[in-house]
């Protein structure tokens, strides 16, 4: 299958629970869950060669914000964890395109908020445009119970899930840890026993790290 294709979903002007909120949390869109978390940076000074893995999905923005004299767009890359990838637009010396930014101007469709969704399911991903502002979407297996930390001032997010509802006596649990860096820096952990620190692999993308 070409890497270049078109969203299977795209929502014009959809507003859903959760839109306008920072940081991370999780929103329903069309009865499907998604774990919602939003840049740091604005989508129209979006910096060329942004990435950010979340949920074990990665985002990259290949040529940043594109203006144009029909509007502003970006170009979104997006990587799975079984490696299928999905390119939206193009950036090159002829051609270039992608998501267009929600605009109340300009020639094309006025809208508030644009919204697009993968072809790929397990997981499903995408993003929201909203209030000049980018919200990555990935969904969340209906099974998944996740905790959100009660401190959310702090730049690191904690996560617990399980793949069980229903536990009966006995039974084995499985329950996934994860933490999220929800800067677009890299941090510094002082490890509470030896004292050494733990550096995430810097490169020259401007990039978010999730630990698991």
């Amino acid at each position: 299958m070409d890497i270049h294709m078109e969203p299977k979903i795209t929502l014009n002007d959809y507003s859903y629970a959760g839109i306008d909120e920072e940081g991370n949390t999780t929103v329903s869109i069309d009865n499907q869950t998604y774990y919602q978390t939003t840049l740091d940076y604005s989508a129209s000074r979006l910096p060329e060669a942004t990435q950010i893995q979340f949920h074990n999905v990665t985002f990259t923005f290949p040529a940043g914000t594109m203006i144009t004299p029909g509007g502003a767009f970006v170009m979104l890359d997006m990587k799975f964890p079984d490696s299928f990838e999905e390119i939206y637009g193009t950036h090159t010396a002829n051609e270039f395109g992608g998501i267009p930014l929600p605009t109340q101007y300009g020639p094309h469709l006025a809208v508030n908020s644009t919204t697009v969704l993968s072809n790929h399911l397990e997981p499903q991903a995408g993003m929201t445009i909203y209030d000049d502002k980018i919200k990555l979407l990935v969904s969340a297996n209906a099974n998944s119970i996740t905790q959100t930390p009660a401190d959310n001032s702090s730049s690191l997010k904690l996560y617990f899930s399980t793949g069980s509802q229903l536990i009966h006596t006995g039974q084995a649990v499985g329950i996934a840890i994860s933490v999220n860096n929800t800067l677009p820096t890299q941090l510094y952990v002082k490890a509470a026993n030896s004292g050494a620190a733990a550096k995430s692999r810097s490169r020259s993308l401007h990039t978010k790290t999730i630990w698991h």
